[in-house]
């Protein structure tokens, strides 16, 4: 019995862990400033959109996002200051495949 709560535990954990990491599910946050198809530049602002960047492009801009030098970029801190590495890689990878 015990063998079983734990592997069920686990197997529960593990799940978690890996929704967390799903590009798709955190990619969904991100549409509410940047559009549904990731076209539209964020908070009205004319600058960058990130649909047609790189993975590699998309991995600097969230890692740079986490610890900013302009007081102005405090919303994108506030959206991926608690993403992992992991998290990182998923959102890129799933942004950059599919937009």
């Amino acid at each position: 019995m015990k063998k079983i709560f734990l592997t069920t535990l686990l197997s529960g954990l593990m799940g978690v862990t890996l929704m967390a990491s799903n590009g798709e599910q955190l990619a969904q946050s991100c549409k509410s400033c940047h559009g549904a198809n990731f076209a539209k530049a964020p908070l009205g602002e004319r600058g960058h959109v990130i649909k047609g960047d790189s993975y590699k492009q998309l991995i600097k801009m969230i890692t740079y996002y986490q610890h900013p030098e302009e007081s102005d970029e405090m919303v994108m801190k506030a959206q991926v200051q608690n993403f992992t590495k992991a998290d990182i890689k998923a959102v890129s990878k799933y942004i950059s495949e599919n937009y």
